[in-house]
Formats: C-alpha cells, structure tokens, sequence
C-alpha cells in the first residue's frame, strides 16, 4: 500500500534531521555567546519560556554588533523609508513604451504598499540578524486577507531546508507548537487530533501540541491546473498527536513561499556560515579577557589577607575604618595580604579587549 503524503514527509524529515546534526553543535555554541534568545536546539524546543540565557557573556560587545549589522543591511538593502525596488521587464525596447512604463510604476508602488502594511520588514530585519549570526534566514510569507501578505520569521534550530538542482531552497520543514487554541482558531475544531479536542473542551485550551509544517515541490503537479493539490508546490501541516491518516492542513502553492538566505553557502550546502562563525575566537577571547580582569581587580580591591592564628575566632575584620587588635604590630602576627597584585598587568589585558 503507497504511503500517505505525511507519511513520506515525515520519512523525508527525519532524513533533513538527520543532515542538519553537524550544524547544531556550532549553532548552539554561536547562541551562547552572541544571541542566547534566539535559536531552537534539541532540549530547547520549548516556547514562551523567559530563562535567563546568557551566563556565557560578560562583555555583550558581539551581541550589540550583530544588531547593528542587522540595522545596516535594513537600512542599507530594504529600507522601509525608500523606494528599494523597481519591476521591470526583459525586452528593454518595451520599457521605452510608455503604457508598459505606467503599467511598472503602478504595480511597484502596489507592491511598496502592500510589504509597508503588512509585517514584512519586522520580520526582514530579524532575518538579517539570524543570517549574520547563523549564516542563514528562512521568512515564510503567505496570503493574508486584511494585510495582502502575512510574514513569519524563524530561528535558527527550528527549521531544515534542502536544495534543488540549482542550488536554491525548494524544501522546507519546521518542528514547531500550537496550543488547543490557537490550532481550533486556524485549523478548525474538527481537524484537530482527539486530545487537543479533549484539552478544549476541558478548558485546557492554552495545552502545548507538536506540530510539523512542510513545503515541498508537488510530486502531483500537473501543468496549467488550477487546482489546489496539482499546483507546483505542496505544503502540508499536521499535529503529532494525530493518527497518520489526519493532516491539519494540506494546501497547493504556485511560488515557493519562504524566503531562504543564506550568508555564505558551499556548493551543495543547505546551510550558510556568516560573519558570527567567522568572529567566534575573538568573541571567545573577549569574554575570557573580561573575566581576567575582573579576577585582577577584585584580587586588588579586596586581596586574599593572611592573619595570625592567635586571631581565629576572635573579631576582625578589613572593611576601611575598622580596628583589628593585634598582639604585635610590624611583625609577623600583623594582618596583610598574601600577596599584592601588580597592577600594571590590568593596563595589559584592558588593551586586548580594546
């Protein structure tokens, strides 16, 4: 008996899984030290979580960086407050006509309007960040009937990709969680596995489910059909949970709908390496810098002080102003530091971090 849709796809995914291991490792190592709130890895799949992240990092020079390159590419590639596109068409004879020339015009300034009210630039902005840190971007940008178009950006972690014969993104998956809520709101009740129903009518309705969403090029695509499941591109979405015969949704798609960057791709990679891969040692070092000077400071402020043994349980005590009774002063029952810090070594490592 031939396998179902979803059951290819999650074959196919276990596969992408499988492909995408030698990239968690760096991945998670660049979360660490650049931007621990984003990235989705192994134990991390979980949403709406506010831990505290960032224990690695003492000296949050990187992480401002990568936001800042994340400006400059906005600002500098798609920004909101200029026009940064223009159509135009192949026969460059016909442009100089000018009914072609309105016709361009007219559906430029459309489309501006069209990215200006919906999320798109948000999201662009945050795929730049994960490109620049990561090494690559995924936006899925999708009909939405109040904005013309809905955008959503993910995370590094989230997500596997694979390429086709001409080296671009034309698959995509995503592990991700809905609550009962929110998969009724946009699947419809009836779609949704018999424990996300249970959970709704038991007013557990904010319950976490597994989910998976895949687009894929459409093995059944028939050319010039309009319908919905003969269409180039095939996207599915289905709950965990749910037996393998039920999919949440499964819809056709004429363009590839997510938008895969990546900074700087090999040959025959599905994943890109960026600018925070390249910076890793430095940042390495930066906070490894940080933490030595700090440990020469206190040593100097407050030093490790050795006292007689005469003085062991009575009161003593090295806050400034305070009074310690010695038996003898000058000599060797007098309290003093172990050793005394030299100073001059903190110029040295406060010039490697600069």
């Amino acid at each position: 008996m031939a396998d179902t849709l979803r059951q290819r796809a999650e074959k196919r995914l276990g596969m992408l899984k499988n492909e995408r291991t030698s990239w968690e490792t760096n991945w998670r190592e660049l979360s660490d030290f650049i931007q621990p709130m984003r990235s989705r890895l192994l134990c991390d799949q979980q949403v709406n979580k506010g831990d505290r992240r960032n224990n690695k990092i003492i000296n949050n020079e990187a992480t401002e960086d990568s936001g800042a390159l994340a400006a400059g590419m906005m600002s500098g590639l798609t920004s909101r407050s200029r026009p940064w596109f223009n159509l135009v068409v192949q026969n460059k004879k016909a442009m100089e006509f000018g009914p072609v020339k309105d016709w361009l015009f007219e559906a430029s300034e459309r489309m501006r309007d069209v990215l200006l009210r919906s999320n798109y630039y948000n999201c662009q902005h945050v795929s730049y960040l994960e490109m620049g840190v990561f090494g690559t971007g995924a936006i899925w940008i999708d009909a939405d009937p109040k904005t013309g178009i809905r955008c959503e950006v993910f995370t590094a972690g989230e997500y596997y990709v694979a390429n086709g014969a001409d080296g671009k993104c034309n698959s995509f998956y995503r592990e991700f969680k809905l609550t009962a809520a929110q998969m009724a709101e946009r699947f419809g009740k009836e779609n949704l596995s018999s424990q996300a129903q249970n959970a709704l009518s038991q007013s557990q309705q904010d319950q976490w489910f597994d989910c998976v969403q895949m687009v894929e090029p459409n093995a059944d695509h028939v050319p010039g059909s309009k319908a919905s499941k003969r269409l180039p591109f095939i996207g599915l979405v289905w709950e965990k949970a749910a037996p393998s015969e039920k999919v949440l949704e499964q819809k056709g798609y004429h363009e590839f709908p997510v938008a895969v960057m990546r900074w700087d791709a090999l040959p025959g990679d599905c994943y890109g390496t960026g600018p925070g891969r390249r910076c890793m040692g430095d940042i390495k070092a930066l906070q490894l810098y940080e933490r030595n000077s700090a440990r020469m400071v206190e040593a100097g402020a407050n030093p490790a002080i050795q006292a007689p043994s005469s003085l062991r349980g009575q009161p003593s005590s090295t806050t400034p102003g305070s009074i310690t009774y010695v038996d003898q002063v000058g000599g060797q029952n007098q309290m003093a530091p172990i050793y005394t810090p030299d100073a001059k070594w903190l110029q040295f490592i406060e010039a490697k971090i600069a």
